[in-house]
C-alpha cells in the first residue's frame, strides 16, 4: 500500500528524494511479513528466502503476497476461523 502512495510523488520533480526512503520502508516491511507468516505456515527456509528475493521484483511481489494470504486465510478457516474483509473471527 506504501509503494502505491508515493506514486503521485512521480510527478514532482523532487519527489524522488522523499519517494526512495517510503519505497525502501515499504519492501522492509513486505519482506519482514511474508517471513513471519511463512514462519508460522511451516514454510522451508530455501522458499522462505526465495520468497523473500522475489519482494523487490515488482510484479512477482504482488504473486507472492497473494499466495501467502491464500495459504494463511485456508490455514485460519482450517483451524475454525471465519475470514472476512475486516479479519478473522472464531466461529461461533
Amino acid at each position: 500500500m506504501l509503494n502505491l502512495l508515493t506514486v503521485p510523488l512521480l510527478l514532482v520533480p523532487e519527489g524522488a528524494l522523499i519517494r526512495a526512503p517510503l519505497i525502501l520502508v515499504a519492501i522492509v516491511l513486505a519482506v519482514l511479513g511474508i517471513v513471519r507468516m511463512s514462519q508460522e505456515l511451516n514454510i522451508s527456509l530455501v522458499l522462505i528466502v526465495l520468497m523473500a528475493m522475489g519482494m523487490v521484483i515488482p510484479f512477482l511481489n504482488l504473486v507472492i503476497l497473494l499466495v501467502i494470504n491464500a495459504r494463511a486465510t485456508r490455514y485460519l478457516r482450517d483451524h475454525g476461523y471465519t475470514v472476512g474483509m475486516f479479519g478473522a473471527k472464531p466461529k461461533a
